[in-house]
């Protein structure tokens, strides 16, 4: 698995750094040349996308969304394993959803053949992709919930991993 989560995570990277350099070099053309790449904006945000799908497949996995820990630091052990449980099942809920939602999107898109508009590429194969990366968001959501479930996760997000039993600051 973590041979599988290494290659998937670079993926992203390198998708990201693909959008970047697409967009830094239209720009430099469009300036200095007066000239640009065919589908500059639908190439560079159709990757986008896929690489946003990404980075949310990890941030399900890893625990690292966005959390208010106000609740969450005043609970027993076992309050906070149970907090994290019902999080990530209502995140795996949300997850789901916008695969579901998503896997449909590629099937219309291929339907109605819509395509960028310069070069006439089809963009559900782009949405293909997408499609897949949330699906692999999806199974480490709930690959997450069944090792919170099981107890073999902290659960904690990683701002607070390497900190003392005492706390944050790990005071005394």
């Amino acid at each position: 698995m973590r041979r599988f989560l290494n290659l998937f995570s670079s993926a992203g990277a390198v998708l990201l750094i693909v959008s970047g350099a697409i967009i830094f070099i239209s720009v430099i053309l469009r300036k200095a040349f007066a000239t640009q790449i065919p589908d500059t904006n639908d190439f560079s945000r159709l990757i986008m996308g896929i690489a946003i799908t990404i980075g949310i497949a990890f941030a399900c996995y890893r625990g690292q969304q966005i959390t208010m820990d106000s609740v969450w630091t005043m609970l027993s052990r076992r309050g906070r394993q149970w907090m994290d449980v019902l999080a990530t099942a209502i995140t795996l809920g949300a997850i789901g959803t916008m695969t579901w939602m998503l896997i449909f999107r590629v099937f219309d898109a291929a339907a109605s053949r819509e395509a960028t508009f310069d070069v006439r590429v089809p963009i559900w194969t782009f949405y293909s992709v997408a499609g897949f990366a949330a699906v692999v968001a999806t199974w480490l959501t709930l690959v997450r919930l069944w090792r919170l479930w099981r107890g073999d996760v902290s659960g904690e997000p990683a701002s607070r991993e390497g900190e003392s039993a005492s706390g944050p600051g790990g005071g005394a």
